[in-house]
């Protein structure tokens, strides 16, 4: 499978930069917005079979949405991949509802999509899909609750544009805003937005 550009300048910001005093990732957050038919799923499943095979110990990876049906999405579609790849299908284990990396004992499920059913999980890897559909912020904040065993897990989240102006998501789209314009820092926050420029610059 070939990466666009936008996919590979994603994975290589994600995943290649360290911090030098602790060799640890940069990120441990990202906010990714990109218009509808540009793989934003498979982008996610491929980000969740990484961490599934290629990170070090045990890696606890999760998909969650506003319901199982569309966490099921990414991760139907990292299942899909496993299923297809030679190298993948010879090291996995793939069931139904689940896909295991026996030599690590890693784990990719699907969650449901209340925040009183995540909680108590400690997420590796944590992938929020359309964010902008979410009522509240609750799963997202269960799920970074649950990082904090984790020093270098990450909390993905990636969405479509959305139309609710008070939502979860937006709130956190006008602060990611914030940051790409400089008006605030978080160096652990990866922010990638791509839409229409603003008609009123």
């Amino acid at each position: 499978m070939e990466l666009a550009p936008w996919q590979q300048f994603a994975f290589a910001n994600l995943l290649g930069f360290k911090v030098r005093e602790s060799g640890r990732r940069k990120y441990s957050s990202a906010f990714i917005e990109v218009p509808r038919k540009n793989a934003k799923s498979t982008v996610a499943a491929m980000l969740a079979n990484w961490f599934l095979v290629m990170e070090k110990g045990q890696q606890d990876i999760y998909t969650a949405a506003v319901s199982r049906d569309q966490a099921r999405i990414v991760f139907d579609d990292a299942r899909q991949m496993c299923l297809l790849s030679k190298p993948l299908k010879k090291r996995v284990n793939i069931q139904a509802h689940k896909v295991i990396f026996p030599k690590s004992n890693s784990l990719l499920k699907p969650l449901a999509a209340k925040a009183a059913t995540i909680e108590g999980t400690n997420p590796s890897l944590a992938i929020v899909d359309e964010y902008h559909l979410h009522p509240d912020n609750g799963v997202y904040s269960a799920l970074e609750l649950g990082m904090g065993a984790r020093p270098e897990a990450i909390l993905f989240a990636i969405t479509t544009a959305g139309s609710n102006v008070v939502s979860a998501c937006k709130q956190h789209y006008d602060y990611c805003c914030q940051i790409l314009a400089g008006e605030e820092s978080n160096d652990s926050l990866f922010v990638l937005i791509y839409e229409l420029d603003d008609e009123s610059e």
